[in-house]
């Protein structure tokens, strides 16, 4: 299970968040589909999850948890 709650993220040279609060649970196995504008944040949130922003400098709060370990900290290859 994916758990992410109240996620926010701002990049070094932004002066507000990409993200913003972003709280989801995705069971075992389900399907999410990302949609919106460009600039909305989608990619954002897929490097969130797959551990891609932790070197960018940017400013990351919030929790991340894939089947219930904390996964904000991991590195890219894990």
């Amino acid at each position: 299970m994916l758990e992410i709650q109240n996620l926010h993220y701002r990049y070094p040279a932004r002066g507000e968040d990409t993200l913003r609060g972003v709280s989801l649970t995705l069971p075992d196995g389900g399907m999410l589909l990302l949609a919106g504008r460009s600039g909305c944040g989608k990619s954002t949130l897929l490097k969130a999850i797959s551990g891609l922003l932790g070197s960018g400098g940017g400013a990351l709060t919030g929790s991340i948890r894939l089947g219930g370990e904390k996964i904000t900290g991991w590195s890219p290859e894990r």
